[in-house]
């Protein structure tokens, strides 16, 4: 299975979709194309979301990484990962890593992160990875909450 079909199964989940935008599963033409936007940001951007793979057998777990917010004027955190690998800190290793890569090879001086409320696993990923709580906002037409960390607060 290649990596866009892999993005569809999994933004076709209900369970993972339930706190992304959309708020139900994406299809799978949506979800080719949200891929290409994934690539269309690395070739404009030079970063981008990652696939993310277990070290033990290469299978693909989800993405995580960074994308700009146009509309808002900030970078932010992304990420969603398959339902079978939830609860064993794979999002928070490479949320730490994306936030890392940011600072360092990309040179960003601040990271947002964005969820719902209700989303306590994704919160906690956010604070994890070193990210505070800043602000509630509206966006993507819903109330989310807005996390975010400076190059400068970095631990």
């Amino acid at each position: 299975m290649d990596e866009a079909d892999a993005l569809a199964q999994l933004w076709g989940d209900p369970d993972v979709t339930r706190y992304l935008p959309s708020g139900r599963p994406v299809p799978e033409d949506r979800a080719r194309a949200g891929w290409e936007s994934f690539i269309s940001h690395w070739q404009e951007h030079g970063f981008g979301p990652w696939s993310l793979f277990l070290k033990s057998d290469d299978a693909w777990v989800g993405y995580c990484g960074l994308r700009h917010l146009p509309e808002e004027g900030e970078v932010e955190l992304l990420y969603a990962i398959d339902k079978r690998w939830w609860g064993r800190n794979l999002t928070t290793e490479a949320a730490r890593a994306a936030v890392e890569d940011g600072f360092s090879r990309v040179g960003l001086d601040r990271i947002v992160a964005i969820a719902l409320p209700a989303n306590i696993a994704s919160i906690q990923v956010m604070k994890n990875a070193g990210m505070r709580y800043e602000k509630n906002a509206h966006m993507f037409g819903h109330d989310v909450v807005v996390y975010g960390i400076q190059h400068s607060t970095m631990s």
